[in-house]
């Protein structure tokens, strides 16, 4: 009988260090590394301004998310606008890491070097054109009517852009 509670109790404490370290690991994991071991999957997007993407999940960066949402056009969402996602995979280190360098300005950068249209909304506001320029902390877009707008690369939320190329 005394063996038989000391088994018990072994089984016990093992399943007790075992929830731990499962614990311990989940707590290691952020919504980025989640993000990668779900690219090439389908992914729902609600943001927090009550808007709802989908795509096929293609790239993450430590600041947004790219969709292909078929037709040649992709749509970046930032990822401090994303309130849930649906479809989301589980992490798992194998994946590759997140470059944390490519931020809003490299990849207004290459649309402007392609002269891709971008569609861009920051809050309630929302512009169409072609970017012209790239600063630090802000992007110029040209809009069809020709005039230049400026919008703070830190408060985009999302922009959807119409013939970009592949890396």
């Amino acid at each position: 009988m005394l063996a038989d509670l000391s088994d018990r109790l072994a089984t016990i404490e093992g399943a007790q260090v075992e929830g731990e370290l499962v614990e311990a690991e989940r707590s290691a994991i952020g919504i980025a590394d989640r993000l990668v071991s779900s690219v090439g999957h389908p992914l729902q997007l609600s943001l927090a301004s009550g808007e709802r993407v989908q795509g096929l999940l293609a790239d993450v960066s430590a600041t947004w998310v790219r969709l292909d949402i078929g037709a040649h056009r992709d749509i970046f969402v930032a990822i401090a606008a994303i309130a849930s996602y649906k479809g989301l995979g589980r992490a798992s280190r194998a994946h590759r890491e997140v470059d944390m360098r490519r931020g809003w300005g490299h990849i207004l950068r290459r649309c402007g070097a392609q002269g891709a249209r971008v569609t861009m909304s920051s809050g309630h506001q929302e512009v169409g054109g072609r970017v012209v320029g790239v600063g630090k902390d802000y992007v110029d877009v040209r809009l069809d009517d020709d005039a230049i707008a400026t919008f703070v690369l830190y408060l985009i939320e999302r922009v959807y852009v119409t013939g970009l190329a592949a890396d």
